[in-house]
């Protein structure tokens, strides 16, 4: 999200949005943790939680970012709230059996394909839409598309190692040669935008002087990442390497700048 104020040139300041963005993803990690985990249904994973059958350390996390999340809500500009309902509606049913399918109740999460889209699109609603709207001037639409689709495209590719690792065993080498493949692949319309941001449009950042060599350099080693990536690779591998490449961004744009 702070990428995006860069880019638009908004002072870095705490808000409620902030806290808001941190709470709702703390409460929902620790809660996707607990229903992965349990594969009980919807009722009895809730029954469960109330009773107390659960880790202490994992439903106090749950509450207390449940807890933050609400709180943060109230003191957020009424013109995200709707935005953020939806992108709500979405994370929740990532996590939790809410969708109903042959008769069963499923998780986003089982629908490979569909659920890599919501993924990134969500995370880019946040990260995009939601610094442009509580802007007090209006952004062209064009630069914020740009900005938006560079960034959904960036956030798909990084979820690709995520969906390999979750590849069941016995997939064919191909299946996953062709997923780093696409991860490659949009990775360099990724650098096409940049590049057009760079070369065309007009960001009122004070004393700008590049943001297409930080750009590809975060994406050059997000495909290394991607092409090297193995279901052996270590767990830190994901959590550590490719979901600090957005840190490396931001990194890399404020060095450059």
């Amino acid at each position: 999200m702070h990428i995006t104020r860069l880019f638009l040139g908004i002072p870095y300041k705490i808000n409620a949005l902030d806290f808001f963005i941190f709470f709702s993803a703390f409460s929902e990690y620790n809660l996707h943790e607990y229903f992965w985990k349990n594969h009980d249904s919807l009722q009895q994973g809730i029954r469960k939680f109330i009773s107390g059958k659960v880790a202490s350390e994992l439903r106090y996390a749950i509450i207390c970012g449940f807890a933050g999340t609400m709180v943060s809500l109230v003191f957020l500009d009424e013109k995200i709230i709707p935005l953020a309902s939806i992108c709500s509606a979405f994370t929740l049913m990532y996590s939790l059996p809410l969708i109903k399918w042959n008769n069963t109740l499923v998780r986003l999460r089982e629908f490979p394909f569909i659920k890599m889209l919501v993924v990134a699109f969500v995370w880019t609603v946040v990260t995009v839409l939601f610094p442009v709207i509580e802007m007090p001037r209006q952004i062209p639409v064009v630069e914020t598309a740009i900005i938006f689709c560079r960034r959904f495209l960036f956030i798909y590719a990084l979820i690709i190692p995520f969906e390999i690792n979750g590849l069941k065993s016995g997939k064919a080498a191909g299946e996953i040669l062709k997923m780093k493949i696409t991860g490659i692949a949009v990775l360099v319309v990724f650098c096409v935008l940049a590049f057009m941001q760079e070369k065309y449009l007009a960001f009122n950042i004070a004393n700008r002087q590049n943001i297409f060599v930080p750009l590809i350099l975060s994406a050059g080693i997000s495909a290394i990442l991607i092409a090297y990536y193995s279901s052996n690779s270590s767990r830190w591998y994901n959590k550590f390497l490719v979901d600090g490449m957005m840190i490396l961004q931001l990194i890399l744009l404020l060095l450059f700048n």
